[in-house]
């Protein structure tokens, strides 16, 4: 007994990451991976050895991009998509060294088989496409699971619905600050896990431009940092769910004071006194859009808190339900107001 113990308090951490479905994708790629084989055929077997080498390029420069934008902290966060690539990696790699030799011997089928499962794929994408978030209230990994988690995802309580409404709500009342709205405009609380982490969102604005725009990256910057606001001003404390908020906003940051928007910033600082105005530019960055967000909500209490309850009854809020919030809302001097974004 002692030793069962032992061990599941050992596996505990990779345990709670993995749930049911991922435990049957590991059982699936175990199987595969050893009834795997190379394939006899030349052109077969030079398929296995391309896709064998290639697919190893793109996991470790995978890993390499997550760690570029938001070091170890992002990679923890993205370990279910890593896994999910590795154990595809190691299914197709499996399915290849089974399957080439027959594909190839009889390839007009193999063919048909590709075009028709691509064309249905690429439907089922279209489909279930979800527009982007350009934030996120996250559920991050604090508490100890019990075995029953692993089976079923958990309900959010009352008091992380308080925090989420509050949370999306402080992220939306900065969208006022635009002249348009897309259609497909909303913003969802979720009464329950699921496997984004994401117990919350709403939908977001990009900027399809190549060339970064000023004013809009100084607006995402307030709306990335606007959820943790709207959290304490509704509640007077806040969670620890804004993590991917905050990775986004560290991730604009650094390219605005690369351009010396806020005095000088070292792209590729080599000493301690670089590293160390860096994170001071940064530091005071922030602390510059928090107090611009400090008179926004001084100004906006009322709508924010009558948003939060409007999301506390409803889950949920659409285009023209939430217009009549963002009309009542007023700017304090100096905040950005973006317009005609695509044709900046």
């Amino acid at each position: 007994m002692k030793y069962i113990i032992w061990v599941y308090k050992k596996t505990l951490p990779i345990i709670y990451l993995i749930r049911l479905k991922d435990f049957l994708l590991l059982i699936v790629t175990f199987a595969l991976v050893n009834n795997g084989e190379i394939p006899k055929n030349e052109l077969g077997k030079m398929v296995y050895d391309l896709f064998h080498f290639s697919g190893q390029i793109a996991i470790v420069l995978s890993i390499l991009n997550i760690f570029y934008k938001g070091g170890v902290s992002l990679i923890f966060s993205k370990a279910n998509p890593i896994f999910y690539g590795i154990c595809n990696y190691y299914i197709f790699l499996s399915l290849i060294g089974i399957m080439a030799d027959s594909a190839i011997d009889n390839y007009k089928e193999t063919l048909s088989y590709l075009v028709a499962i691509s064309l249905s794929y690429y439907i089922y994408k279209v489909c279930v496409k979800e527009p982007n978030h350009l934030s996120s209230m996250e559920s991050p990994f604090t508490k100890i699971p019990k075995i029953g988690d692993f089976f079923r995802p958990k309900k959010i309580t009352e008091q992380d619905k308080k925090y989420i409404s509050a949370h999306e709500a402080g992220h939306a009342l900065i969208y006022a600050s635009l002249d348009f709205l897309p259609e497909n405009f909303h913003i969802i609380i979720k009464q329950q896990q699921d496997n984004t982490h994401s117990l919350g969102y709403v939908t977001g604005i990009e900027d399809n431009n190549l060339i970064m725009d000023k004013n809009f990256s100084e607006w995402r910057m307030l709306v990335l940092l606007a959820g943790k606001k709207g959290e304490l001003v509704h509640l007077n404390k806040e969670s620890l769910g804004g993590a991917d908020d905050m990775n986004k906003w560290m991730f604009i940051a650094k390219i605005y004071l690369q351009n010396h928007n806020n005095g000088v910033f070292y792209c590729n600082p080599s000493t301690k006194l670089e590293l160390d105005s860096n994170i001071s530019a940064l530091n005071e960055l922030k602390s510059q859009l928090n107090l611009i967000l400090d008179d926004f909500f001084s100004l906006n209490k009322d709508v924010h808190e009558e948003l939060t309850f409007y999301l506390l009854d409803n889950n949920k809020i659409n285009k023209d339900e939430i217009i009549p919030f963002l009309n009542r809302v007023v700017f304090p001097e100096k905040f950005p107001k973006i317009s005609n974004l695509y044709n900046h």
